[in-house]
């Protein structure tokens, strides 16, 4: 997420090229998504340390003066070398339009990982997908021929992968087209969208089935089955992989939180067929893991394993290590290791850059995507 406690740039007034450009793909955006914009009609200069363009938390806008201001300001004299930066530039606001024009507050500090990391995929997928369209809508197309022909980079390609495996998951559950699940689901508040998901695998798996006061416990099961996994994607996402690599995984990611939801589905349908009117057994208690101020994440520790040793004084337990201390390395000694050893430690993982509370998220580039 972009910190946005750095002070901002000038304004960008009415009437300037650029604050036009905005207030077009801002309007485009409100007609396609049929939902109206939050935006207060401000435009600012974005440092250039900072981000690419962001959503304010007063409803306003800003742009950084290389990648959108400056591009936008000279979108009339634009050639075919300069339609790429311009292609960015629109797609940058109108992944921030999405934002203001949904719920805000993806960011705040009671928001799940998982929450944000959805969030974020849903509104890069739509940008992806409906990025031409806006160009059309606005008339870029027309004052830049060349820029349709351009590639749009996938500022969260981790967070896109994982969310294209879940709507197609959902697609497949309820019946209705993957674009319609995705659109369906930017509709839906933020911290309601995993029940919203959970109730179309419902009403399309068991829906002739379902005891109406069953939907809530039904929920419990299906639901930590997509968000365990989308809680794991920031730590890939805010890694150093490659971008394609970042995408395969978040792919991966995805692909097992709807083998796990089928699982899960193929259970309960079972249990309503064998025992109809028996209720549900409990759903395991996952907590969720949380945005936070400091460290981007906290989580609920696990249970301790429950040990069926005998307990050992601590002089037992001691003599013990030093035993272990003595007895010799095989790899050392230039012998292979026994059966199922590890002779070889795994590379540690890149932990995931901070995330702070307050507003939307960043590209590796600085341009935030929120």
């Amino acid at each position: 997420m972009a910190d946005l406690s750095h002070p901002l740039g000038p304004e960008v007034p009415p009437g300037h090229p650029a604050h036009e450009w905005v207030q077009r793909i801002v309007h485009a955006v409100a007609q396609r998504t049929g939902r109206p914009t939050s935006w207060n009609g401000r435009l600012y200069e974005e440092p250039s340390y900072a981000a690419m363009a962001t959503a304010r938390p007063d409803h306003s806008l800003a742009g950084g003066v290389d990648d959108v201001i400056r591009p936008l300001q000279n979108a009339a004299t634009a050639g075919r070398y300069e339609a790429f930066p311009l292609r960015a530039a629109v797609a940058a606001v109108a992944h921030e339009a999405i934002h203001l024009s949904s719920e805000y507050g993806d960011g705040a500090s009671d928001a799940e990982v998982g929450e944000v990391a959805l969030d974020e995929g849903l509104t890069e997928a739509w940008t992806l997908a409906n990025v031409d369209g806006v160009l059309t809508d606005i008339g870029m197309d027309r004052q830049v021929p060349s820029i349709v022909s351009q590639h749009t980079v996938d500022s969260y390609p981790t967070y896109t992968a994982a969310t294209n495996e879940l709507t197609r998951g959902l697609s497949e559950a309820s019946g209705m087209p993957p674009d319609q699940v995705r659109d369906h689901l930017l509709n839906t508040p933020r911290s309601e969208r995993w029940n919203a998901a959970a109730d179309l695998v419902i009403d399309g798996q068991l829906g002739g089935q379902l005891h109406p006061e069953d939907r809530a416990e039904l929920r419990k099961h299906l639901v930590p089955e997509m968000r365990g996994g989308f809680e794991k994607l920031p730590a890939v996402q805010w890694g150093y992989d490659l971008d394609t690599e970042k995408a395969a995984q978040g792919q991966q990611i995805g692909q097992q939180a709807i083998e796990g939801l089928k699982a899960t589905t193929g259970r309960l349908q079972a249990q309503y067929t064998q025992s109809p009117g028996q209720p549900l057994s409990p759903a395991p208690d996952r907590p969720p893991v949380y945005v936070t101020e400091n460290s981007g994440r906290l989580e609920a520790p696990p249970p301790l394993p429950v040990s069926t040793e005998p307990k050992r004084s601590m002089q037992e337990l001691m003599a013990a290590q030093r035993e272990k201390a003595k007895a010799p390395l095989n790899v050392l000694d230039g012998q292979a290791p026994a059966s199922g050893a590890v002779s070889k430690p795994a590379a540690p993982q890149a932990a995931p850059n901070a995330v702070r509370p307050t507003g939307p998220q960043q590209d590796k580039g600085g341009r935030s995507v929120d």
